[in-house]
């Protein structure tokens, strides 16, 4: 089925639990999959102490209801002390959060790998 916006529809994998939970995300995120998307990461944050990693490298697409979905999970990260990183993100889906002014709200990386190395490195104590 496609989407609304007559693009490719969501898919969520969630990797984990381990150390950290990543959420591989394709597709596009919509009105249609943001209560999924919510309801996928709300499970995949209570699984983990140290990290969720979003890998955003195939999706294409984000409205402000997906937007408010990342917000809104942030938020109950930063609350159980738990790290969200967004991973993958290009083209219009980072646009889309450079414009709003998100850079400060969340941890963004090239890549689950490059996000990784950061959550590590942070660990040891050589981030500051």
């Amino acid at each position: 089925m496609d989407s609304p916006s007559g693009g490719t529809p969501l898919t969520i994998q969630v990797s984990g639990p381990t150390r950290y939970v990543v959420v591989t995300l394709s597709g596009e995120i919509d009105f249609t999959g943001h209560s999924r998307l919510r309801d996928e990461l709300t499970q995949a944050l209570a699984t983990t102490r140290v990290a969720l990693i979003v890998d955003l490298t195939e999706v294409g697409f984000c409205d402000s209801s997906g937007v408010n979905t990342f917000v809104r999970i942030a938020r109950r990260a930063r609350e159980r002390g738990v790290s969200l990183v967004l991973a993958g993100m290009h083209g219009r889906v980072a646009n889309v959060f450079v414009i709003l002014g998100l850079g400060q709200v969340f941890h963004t990386h090239e890549d689950v790998e490059a996000a990784v190395r950061w959550l590590e490195s942070a660990e040891e104590g050589t981030v500051s």
